[in-house]
């Protein structure tokens, strides 16, 4: 019977054996691969933005690093490469004035554009470079850009670019004098018109022309500003939601420069869509983000991080796609991400959650 229970003890022993030792080399397997991830994570590369200096207005704001992006750029842009850089929005022209004849064109990358950069998880917004000399042509602009829009997910308002070219026809106009106390109100008419089609409004244009040429006074009241001004910091004094800092940007996934911008939001705050006073859309300011994991804590895999949520008015789950859309801000890298709503046909307005990124190890 000894030898018998000494047999089987034995060839329990060589069982056990390869397990341990199998246990082992996976334990040490999945560290290295962990030890992996985690460093490679550290090379993936970064943008640098800290030679930029924010307005103490923005203390407690999330500052989101974004492009604005066209034709010029060229065909070949990685927006997986952009959004793992740090990337967090573009705006992209969607069409232009002709600054001689005033005939309208699509840009020819802006569906391309649209589509990868959305896919990547970048939240989108669009523009149209306005030379309009009158309320009827801005109306006409902002509705050719709304026909753009129109056929594809844009989350962040759509912009009238208004821009000076030399010899063109909005310089020529403002020189003799015939737009003398009208630009507001072009401004306006090409706002209202984009409010009218359900999106949110927004004017672009560098700082002297805002400041000496327009009424910044007037056009912060009634729309969203983009300010263009490149400096290390601006002092901007009215109101605006985002800053153009530079034309040298150097982005992964993109080759040559690019414009660097930096847009401004508090969590704690809803972002107010502009809309009709009479619209009937419903604000998102009441709703709620649900994290399907309910502590919120994720692990960086060296790609951006999408955690899975849905959204509930009241006692009401909204859908996605139809009443609302999802983005990711904040989310390439270890830290604070963020989840952004953006309200769709009957509701309006932006709402935010935060969730925590953290390294393997």
């Amino acid at each position: 019977m000894k030898s018998k229970n000494k047999t089987r003890n034995s060839k329990k022993a060589l069982i056990k054996t390869p397990i341990v030792i199998g246990g082992i080399i996976l334990i040490i397997a999945i560290i290295s691969v962990l030890i992996f991830l985690n460093k490679h994570s550290e090379e993936l590369p970064k943008i640098n933005t800290s030679q930029f200096k924010h307005s103490e207005s923005f203390k407690k704001h999330i500052v989101l690093n974004g492009i604005d992006v066209s034709a010029i750029q060229g065909k070949n842009i990685d927006w997986n490469k952009v959004k793992s850089s740090g990337i967090d929005f573009v705006i992209l022209r969607a069409g232009y004035s002709d600054y001689d004849t005033g005939k309208f064109h699509k840009d020819i990358m802006f569906d391309k554009n649209s589509e990868d950069a959305r896919k990547a998880g970048l939240m989108i917004g669009a523009y149209m470079f306005s030379q309009a000399t009158s309320k009827e042509e801005a109306k006409d602009e902002a509705e050719f850009l709304v026909d753009i829009a129109n056929e594809h997910e844009i989350q962040l308002p759509l912009v009238m670019d208004y821009e000076l070219v030399t010899g063109g026809r909005l310089e020529k106009a403002l020189n003799e004098g015939t737009l003398d106390g009208k630009t507001s109100k072009i401004v306006d008419s090409f706002c209202r018109a984009v409010e009218d089609a359900g999106y949110d409004s927004m004017l672009y244009g560098n700082y002297n022309f805002l400041t000496k040429t327009l009424d910044i006074n007037a056009n912060s009241k009634r729309t969203n500003i983009w300010i263009a001004h490149y400096s290390s910091e601006t002092d901007l004094e009215y109101p605006y939601l985002i800053w153009q800092s530079s034309d040298e940007g150097k982005i992964n996934g993109i080759d040559g420069n690019t414009d660097m911008n930096f847009m401004y939001l508090k969590p704690s705050k809803h972002l107010r869509s502009h809309v009709p006073e009479n619209s009937k859309r419903k604000s998102l300011k009441d709703a709620k983000i649900v994290f399907n994991k309910e502590d919120r804590i994720f692990r960086y895999l060296n790609k951006p991080i999408k955690p899975r949520v849905y959204v509930k008015y009241g006692i009401k789950r909204l859908r996605e796609g139809k009443d609302y859309g999802i983005s990711y801000i904040k989310n390439s890298h270890e830290g604070t991400g963020y989840v952004v709503i953006t309200g769709k046909g009957k509701y309006k307005d932006s709402i935010f959650d935060d969730f925590i990124i953290k390294k393997w190890i």
